[in-house]
């Protein structure tokens, strides 16, 4: 077995395994699962607790990590995905295929990624604003 193949052209929409993918429809927080990882600085920082408060309303979390959520978001399977501590090595691939899927990818205060990113909020696009208003 040779595990999963994902990639995403521009305008052209996100494959996994040669099989288009697309985000989730979720639009509530209660209904949502989230997939976490590298939480070193959020577990430091102010937001931690607001982070809490967002976990015990989402319906459920994980730890998926790496790419793999990546996949999972891009493929439906789960609606969102936050991060920190990260590498635009790491994550710049997977910006394109979740953006092709449908889905948005900015860092946890809302900016584009940009090479100096540290920290991500990945979703189906539809959970993007209540997570970020959550963290505020």
């Amino acid at each position: 077995m040779y595990g999963e193949l994902a990639f995403a052209e521009r305008g052209c929409g996100a494959y996994l395994n040669g099989k288009s993918i697309a985000v989730s429809q979720i639009d509530a927080l209660e209904s949502a699962a989230l997939s976490s990882g590298n939480m070193k600085t959020l577990a430091s920082g102010g937001r931690w607790a607001k982070y809490g408060a967002l976990v015990a309303r989402l319906n459920r979390i994980r730890g998926y990590g790496d790419f793999l959520h990546y996949h999972l978001l891009a493929s439906g399977k789960i609606d969102a995905v936050i991060e920190t501590d990260v590498n635009i090595l790491d994550i710049a691939a997977c910006v394109a295929i979740v953006n092709e899927a449908g889905g948005r990818f900015t860092d946890l205060d809302g900016a584009p990624i940009t090479l100096q990113s540290t920290s991500v909020l990945a979703t189906n696009g539809r959970m993007h604003a209540p997570i970020l208003a959550a963290l505020g």
